[in-house]
């Protein structure tokens, strides 16, 4: 009788702790699904972070996939330079990512180099 007590006792222990772990769970779904989405393109990001700094901004291309998991797509910038076109390596927030919005400078492209130089003076 005490034997059957006792095992009572600790399946409910096991159910206590059960529906706790289910409880904090549900809570980290709720609170992530209400984190906003990015809802801009980074392409439009890398123009408005152009624009902001007042760089003479020439077009932007992206990545349309974010390859390392950290809500940013690789970016080049194009900008009018006096003589030549110039290009910024950027970080942009992945469109629909929870994580990242915006733009920053990529580190590990801080100014990308061509094959191909471009003249920013129409021939």
């Amino acid at each position: 009788m005490a034997d059957e007590k006792a095992s009572g006792g600790a399946k409910g222990w096991l159910v206590v702790l059960l529906v706790a772990a289910l409880g904090i769970v549900a809570a980290i779904v709720f609170f992530y699904e209400r984190q906003p989405r990015n809802t801009v393109a980074p392409e439009d990001a890398a123009r408005m972070w152009a624009e902001k700094l007042k760089l003479p901004f020439r077009g932007a291309a992206c990545t349309m996939f974010d390859s390392d998991d950290d809500g940013y797509v690789s970016c080049v910038l194009a900008l009018d330079g006096p003589d030549k076109v110039y290009f910024q390596g950027l970080q942009c927030g992945e469109l629909g990512s929870r994580r990242g919005g915006g733009c920053k400078p990529d580190a590990k492209n801080p100014e990308v180099h061509l094959a191909l130089e471009l003249s920013s003076k129409p021939r």
